[in-house]
């Protein structure tokens, strides 16, 4: 009877303690009890279909967890946890918790977490950290509010490794991560829910949350456009900031630190604008209000202090206004961003330049906070779209480097720096590195105006009309005829070359007005003497009707140019200048100077005044003047037949060089269209630029021709010996070396240098980069010394071009890999269309329509212009059937090409013929 009263009692007890501390178990909180041996203990839980559940037991023995649904079926187990996304039923669930194994017993604390309503902790603050601990098998709860389309950063920085989730305010799982957690564009508005536990179990440590939502944080307040701000990380931070700025508006933010830091960028509504490793750059953003910053060390738990530096492109100007012709003095420290204002109207040109020993980058903003583009070292735009206050930003290209700088800065409606040009005169100056020397002088609409310098080191100079406005520019010397604008000019001179340094002389003549050695008088000789780059200028005074004779001595060749009383030019020549029947009476001016380049020499000069009506000549006894008639021949004057030229001069030899045409067909800012001509020549090596002959200087043509020294055949585009200024291809001779090459002319050849490319020889082209698309090669970037770059894809095709100003032309090809359109980055185009024969046969244009025509020989024999223009080209030696003897420009003017020598003949024959008018393309060795 005692045995069966002792198994009565136990079987009880055993009852017992399988239902004692049946409770409900509180979402965010834990409940705890002792398990005998053999025992379990039952819970339960209210919950929604789709709610998401976490259970962990902390005890000193391993727990066997069985979860019941509603229906009373099994829901799942686990040992020590259970974790359950999505819930099937809603109802009460029960939990039973019992020892793993038999015999086991001890204490435990359950802790229980639903994610649609847990909140252990209460509201995590936006831009905050919270501070708290965990404990073995701890389940930490909290909340936070946010927005559909906000985006949400949340870190802990824990000595032990932390696993969090997120949940929507539905209950339903946004994610999670260890550490950290990151999500953009929430889906859902309402209170969300964040739950964290260590991730290896029974750890405890003490932790800081960092939470962040791009909404509504702002821990260290407003950014100062175009200031620094000062600040530090701790381990797993998440510093935010806040700044203003328009839609429109461009940013760039940077950080110097000695940790590598992220940083994100977010929209007024909370979306994200992107991110960036140390930097970030946007142009054109796309609302107005308050953006949010949010800082934070790339790799987990580093500390460092840092700086902070931003710019927004409307407001910046850290170093104040820049001062046109002026150089401005300043140094940039690691990741600095230095900004600075100008004033401008629309149409206005500006030129800035820096000096350092570190490469820089420079970018200009409008007014309206967009991007006019931006340069390395140097910038450079015409044209300006906008009036009134534009920002530059200053930065080292290279990320940290340190540097004194000087920064040059020129509007060409206001640049003076070294004052007034005197016609006719010589100004003295001397260039710094990346200078920007600025210069004025006036003039009237029809003038004709004629700069060189001479310098040991090439220059550069831009001529700018009273508006702003680009009258040309050129490299030593600049001329053009008709002056559009009466008023102040301006002048720019600098080294084509960055970093030259070097002393030089301005030259200066305006053709109504220099004067630098007084009157010539006919039937008197004077002497005189001119240095490199010279320009010296006399007057004489006829009346109308005069026949005027110029006749020059000297050991080298020169060039004269006259000009009538109104400042139009009579016309020019070599040595010698003859015209008869001047229409204009008055004071004529001539200009003289050395054909080419540099030269040095005395010379004597005469003039003989004639009159066909002796009266006229009585009448200008006083003046010195005369009636003698010296009859020589006009050049090419109208209704004369031309005869073939038998003297040296007037001919071009192609025995020892080629000649080379460049002519465009259209022109627009970046979108251009060239067309080259190299004629064939075996046995010759490539020489240099020869001469440059501009028809419209002859007889009013608007198209220039070219002559280079080049030596390859080309069969392009346009036909047999013509190619494109397109016509560019990559190829590979060996692994370890690259050649540039138009057609069959080679530009540039590079090799294998470390993990780079550098250039075999010295040429315009500098370097080559390998264009990665993340880990693939996708091409390579040929750069210029310019700045401009080529980019060609793993085939050798050219397809686009980035200019130092940052524009860009975009190039695409048809299946035959023709080009097939040339696009800028206003979507202006070219398009071209191809004949039977793989011929261009017509180019449409922003400004209409070019139409080319081909004989049976493959030559190109005709252009037909927008403007029913057309120009012929004549191909008349039967010994060559591909080199060109002629030219018939928009005006009927026939330009003969003429050689002599052993190679490639020109034949005079068929050039003997009666032509309104004509003039020679005169060419010399």
């Amino acid at each position: 009877m005692k045995r069966l009263f002792l198994i009565l009692v136990f079987f009880i007890s055993g009852i017992f303690s399988v239902y004692a501390n049946s409770s409900a178990l509180p979402s965010g909180g834990s409940v705890s009890g002792i398990l005998l041996s053999n025992s379990q203990h039952v819970y339960s839980f209210s919950a929604n279909n789709g709610d998401s559940v976490n259970l962990s037991a902390n005890s000193l023995m391993q727990t066997h967890l069985t979860i019941y649904n509603p229906d009373g079926s099994v829901l799942g187990s686990g040992y020590n946890s259970y974790y359950r996304l999505g819930l099937p039923q809603s109802g009460n669930y029960q939990v039973k918790i019992k020892p793993r194994y038999s015999g086991q017993h001890g204490s435990y604390e359950l802790h229980y977490v639903n994610a649609s309503t847990a909140n252990e902790h209460g509201s995590l603050t936006s831009g905050g950290v919270h501070l708290e601990s965990f404990t073995p098998q701890d389940l930490d709860s909290y909340t936070f509010e946010a927005e559909s389309g906000d985006a949400i950063n949340l870190s802990v920085n824990s000595s032990k490794q932390t696993t969090m989730a997120v949940y929507y305010p539905d209950g339903s799982r946004v994610g999670y991560g260890y550490n950290s957690f990151y999500q953009l564009n929430l889906a859902q508005t309402g209170t969300y829910r964040v739950v964290i536990s260590s991730r290896y179990a029974f750890n405890t440590d003490d932790y800081e949350l960092h939470f962040v939502n791009s909404a509504t944080a702002n821990e260290h307040g407003v950014l100062t456009s175009g200031g620094v701000h000062l600040e530090s990380f701790t381990p797993q931070d998440l510093d935010s900031y806040t700044f203003e700025a328009d839609s429109g508006d461009a940013i760039n933010l940077s950080v110097n630190s000695s940790k590598q830091t992220t940083m994100a960028v977010y929209y007024p509504d909370g979306s994200r604008v992107g991110y960036g490793y140390n930097s970030f750059y946007q142009l054109n953003l796309a609302q107005t209000g308050t953006y949010r910053v949010v800082i934070s060390s790339r790799y987990a738990f580093n500390t460092d202090d840092y700086e902070l530096h931003f710019v927004n492109s409307a407001t910046a100007n850290e170093h104040g206004v820049l001062t046109s012709g002026g150089v401005h003095l300043e140094s940039f420290t690691p990741q600095d961003l230095d900004s600075y204002t100008f004033e401008a109207d629309s149409g206005d040109a500006i030129n800035l330049s820096v000096n350092s020993s570190k490469q820089t980058t420079m970018a200009v903003y409008y007014p309206d906070g967009s991007r006019v583009g931006y340069g390395y070292n140097s910038f450079y735009q015409l044209n300006l779209a906008q009036t009134g206050t534009y920002r530059v930003v200053i930065s080292s290209r290279y990320a940290f480097n340190t540097d004194d700088y000087e920064l040059h800065f020129v509007n060409s409606a206001t640049a003076n720096e070294h004052g007034v040009l005197t016609s006719g005169g010589v100004h003295l100056g001397s260039f710094t590195p990346q200078d920007l020397d600025s210069y004025t002088f006036e003039a009237d609409s029809g003038d004709a105006i004629n700069l060189s310098v001479n310098s040991s080191k090439q220059t550069t100079m831009a001529v700018y009309y009273p508006d702003g406005s680009r009258v040309g520019y050129g490299y030593n010397s600049f001329y053009q005829l008709n002056l559009a604008q009466t008023g102040t000019y301006r002048v720019v001179i600098s080294s084509r070359y960055a970093f030259n340094t070097d002393d030089y002389e301005l030259h200066f003549v305006n053709s109504a007005t220099a004067n630098e050695h007084g009157k010539l008088v006919s039937g008197e000789t004077r002497s005189g003497s001119f240095t490199p780059q010279d320009l010296d200028s006399y007057t004489f005074d006829v009346i109308s009707g005069a026949n005027i004779q110029i006749a020059t001595t000297s050991s080298n060749q020169t060039t004269m140019a006259v000009y009538y009383p109104d400042g139009s030019r009579v016309g020019y020549g070599y040595n010698s200048y003859y015209r008869a029947n001047l229409p204009q009476t008055g004071t004529y001016r001539l200009v003289i100077g050395s054909r080419y380049a540099f030269n040095t020499d005395d010379y004597t000069i005469g003039l003989t005044v004639s009159y066909n009506n002796p009266s006229a000549g009585l009448s200008l006894s006083s003046t010195g003047l005369n009636a003698e008639s010296d009859p020589v021949m006009e050049f090419c004057d109208a209704q004369e037949t031309v005869e073939p030229f038998s003297s040296a001069d007037n001919e071009l030899e192609f025995s020892s060089e080629q000649t080379v045409f460049s002519e465009t067909d259209y022109a627009d800012g970046i979108l251009k269209l060239s067309r080259i001509y190299r004629p064939a020549n075996t046995g010759t090596e490539a020489g240099k630029i020869k001469d440059t002959l501009t028809l419209s200087n002859l007889k009013q043509s608007n198209q220039t021709r070219e002559s280079m020294a080049k030596s390859r055949p080309i069969n392009g585009f346009f036909g047999a010996d013509w190619t494109s200024n397109y016509e560019r291809t990559l190829t590979f001779l060996s692994p370890a070396q690259i050649q540039i090459s138009s057609g069959r002319e080679v530009i540039a050849n590079f090799i294998k240098s470390g993990e780079g490319w550098a250039p075999e020889t010295t040429s315009d082209f500098v370097l080559i980069e390998e264009i990665k698309n993340e880990s693939s090669l996708a091409g390579y970037r040929v750069i210029r010394d310019d700045g401009t770059r080529e980019n060609f894809d793993l085939s050798g095709k050219l397809l686009s071009i980035e200019y130092s100003a940052g524009e860009l032309v975009k190039l695409s090809y048809d299946n035959s890999n023709r080009l097939i359109s040339v696009i800028d980055d206003n979507n202006r185009a070219l398009n071209f269309n191809y004949d039977a024969s793989a011929r261009v046969a017509s180019v449409s244009t922003p400004d209409g329509l070019f139409l080319y025509a081909y004989d049976s020989n493959d030559n190109l024999i005709s252009v037909s212009l927008p403007a029913d223009e057309s120009r012929i080209y004549h191909y008349e030696n039967l010994g060559n059937p591909n080199l060109m003897t002629g030219i018939t420009d928009e005006q009927g003017v026939y330009f003969v090409i003429k050689g002599k020598g052993s190679k490639d003949r020109v034949m005079s024959s068929g050039l003997m013929r009666a032509v309104d008018s004509c003039s020679a393309i005169n060419f010399s060795n």
